[in-house]
């Protein structure tokens, strides 16, 4: 899977982009992917935790397209352990 830009510019340029400026609410565009980028798992963590169900905007967009393939491989693999 190959990224527009980055994994972050690209989060910030997808259909969450609302979500992570509320998440952000003090910083600008450029300062967000900053701090995604200086904070990549403490981010992901603490974004996550709070913003959860806020992914399913992603559902449509290319940036989904490995964490679905995850979801398919252990599927598959649990399908097959039973």
């Amino acid at each position: 899977y190959i990224s527009q830009n980055d994994l972050e510019s690209d989060i910030i340029n997808s259909p969450i982009k609302d979500v992570l400026l509320d998440f952000f609410d003090d910083l600008e565009q450029d300062e967000i992917i900053e701090a995604m980028q200086k904070r990549k798992a403490s981010f992901m963590y603490d974004f996550l935790k709070k913003k959860k169900d806020d992914l399913k905007k992603l559902d449509g967009d290319s940036i989904s397209l490995p964490l679905k393939r995850c979801v398919e491989i252990v599927e598959k693999m649990h399908n097959e352990a039973n």
